[in-house]
């Protein structure tokens, strides 16, 4: 008899151990989680403290991010302890790359630093978790949002069925469009010019403010007239005046125009885009281009509005600029000479598909996914973009604003609030909708931005998730053709390729094709119409 109730007793403590060890239940498996969950909705999400490894982003308006107010706001409530790892924007891809070959993966992944690229090519050979079974049992905030927009789950769920990236999802049309046309109106005012309204008069504004000093110092060569993040960046301005779309949020080497029947067209090979490089190649050799736009990094780029530098730029908000960020407006775009007008900055609504991920090497996947569920919900949103209530007040109705200190901070409000909150510089996963965003604009004429560029903008469409053989051949190609395409838009910029020789032109339309961008487009036309 005593023999038999040891075997029992081996037997449970077998049984015990295994399910310990299981990490965690998909829909249908009774296996106890790595770590005891308490219930959706209730906090914190586990009694006891648990320690996850996290991948994310330094951009250039945070602080380290193990001093980040949020953080601890979010282990006070959870009992979830996140170290991070957080190379910055200029070098993440390279960091990240090295992680992901060496095998050695964090617990999970946020602010979209792996692409739509990565989460299929992960997710199909196994490193990246399989999250839609967490959803209904354990995310009720995220699974709201879902019922609310039924286009989420499919613009998240791969070809192969799986969920392996959480989005941003943004229903706010001022945030929306993620760069507007900002002028500095005080350089305007100083040289006694109208704001332009065409493309002609755009350079026109632009050569004076190379010659006319608008900043006043005495020096004729420190203005940058028209800068940007990077040249991609300033080609999407450029090209909205030539008829070129970006009406898929692609990637920005990649102008991609999508027609009613259906048909992706990538521009590169055609007049408009050869007449935008004309224009781009004009500006940037007479230097009303910034021409260290091929180069600089964010910080560089934010630099120079710091120091009252630059004239005009496709921005979200000038705050970065420091005493100098009441200086810019949203203009209306100009047209072009064959009268395009457009506006080529449009995130689609669900943006962001890696804000949240989670590798198959978590011991604790229910906590995990309750702790991405939080911001989801309205106080996950509102403790992201304010930290109530240490940074923003709750007014009488219902709407919220920052304290002054915030605001007004010297240092300017992106770089205050981004020592504290990780939202500043993007990727944030979250359900945002005015009531979050809007106070972020509070001082600033952000929120008349939208009435510049609304009856402008593209399409503003993502393209579905490629399978993984798509996904492959992708990255096949774009391997050659993304390095042929940065090297020789820049020898057409700089001028080290005439633009306008019509034997060069055919030699960068001959090597496209056979670098394969048809079947880069057939691609993109297949997740668009799957």
């Amino acid at each position: 008899m005593n023999n038999r109730i040891a075997m029992v007793a081996i037997a449970i403590m077998v049984l015990l151990t295994a399910g310990a060890f299981a990490g965690g239940t998909t829909e249908g498996d009774d296996a106890a989680p790595a770590v005891p969950v308490n219930a959706p909705g209730t906090y914190p999400i586990v009694d006891e403290s648990i320690m996850l490894e996290g991948f994310g982003r330094l951009d250039a308006q945070h602080g380290p991010w193990e001093e980040m107010t949020i953080w601890q706001l979010l282990e006070d409530k959870t009992n979830v302890v996140v170290e991070w790892e957080t190379p910055g924007r200029d070098n993440v891809d390279e960091r990240k790359n090295l992680v992901l070959a060496s095998g050695d993966l964090p617990d999970i992944f946020i602010k979209n630093v792996l692409k739509e690229s990565d989460l299929i090519r992960y997710g199909s050979d196994g490193a990246l978790a399989q999250l839609e079974g967490y959803i209904d049992e354990w995310m009720p905030n995220f699974l709201a949002v879902t019922e609310q927009y039924p286009d989420v789950l499919p613009s998240i769920t791969a070809p192969d069925g799986h969920v392996y990236g959480f989005p941003r999802i943004n229903d706010f049309a001022p945030n929306q469009v993620w760069r507007s046309p900002l002028m500095n109106l005080e350089w305007l005012d100083t040289l006694g010019l109208e704001v332009p309204t065409t493309s002609d008069e755009f350079l026109d504004v632009l050569r004076a403010f190379r010659d006319g000093d608008p900043n006043g110092n005495g020096d004729t060569t420190d203005e940058v007239p028209f800068t940007s993040h990077n040249a991609f960046m300033a080609m999407n301005a450029i090209s909205s005046m030539f008829g070129v779309s970006y009406d898929l949020a692609y990637e920005g080497k990649y102008p991609v125009a999508l027609y009613d029947d259906g048909t992706v067209d990538i521009q590169l090979e055609t007049d408009q885009y050869r007449n935008a490089l004309r224009y781009y190649a004009t500006a940037f050799q007479e230097r009303l281009i910034d021409n260290e736009i091929f180069v600089h990094t964010s910080a560089d780029y934010f630099a120079k509005g710091a120091a009252g530098r630059v004239g005009f730029t496709p921005l979200y908000q000038p705050r970065n600029f420091a005493e100098y960020a009441n200086n810019y407006d949203a203009i209306v775009p100009p047209v072009g000479p064959d009268g395009f007008q457009s506006w080529n900055y449009l995130q689609p609504r669900v943006s962001a598909l890696a804000s949240f991920v989670m590798t198959s090497e978590n011991p604790n996947p229910e906590a995990t996914v309750r702790w991405f569920d939080w911001w989801y919900s309205d106080e996950g949103a509102l403790t992201l973009h304010m930290l109530i209530p240490e940074f923003a007040n709750e007014n009488a109705d219902g709407t919220f604003s920052y304290k002054d200190e915030v605001l007004n901070a010297e240092v300017g409000f992106e770089r205050f609030i981004g020592a504290h909150t990780i939202f500043p510089g993007g990727g944030s996963g979250t359900y945002a909708t005015g009531r979050h965003l809007a106070p972020t604009m509070a001082g600033t004429p952000m929120l008349s931005y939208i009435e510049k560029t609304e009856p402008f903008l593209p399409k503003g469409l993502r393209p579905g998730l490629r399978s993984p053989e798509e996904n492959q051949r992708e990255t096949e190609l774009r391997s050659d053709l993304d390095v042929y395409i940065e090297e020789t838009v820049s020898k057409f910029v700089a001028g080290e390729i005439d633009i306008n020789d019509d034997a060069e032109w055919d030699t960068w339309v001959q090597t496209l094709d056979r670098l394969g961008l048809g079947e880069l487009e057939e691609i993109l036309f297949a997740s668009m119409n799957r």
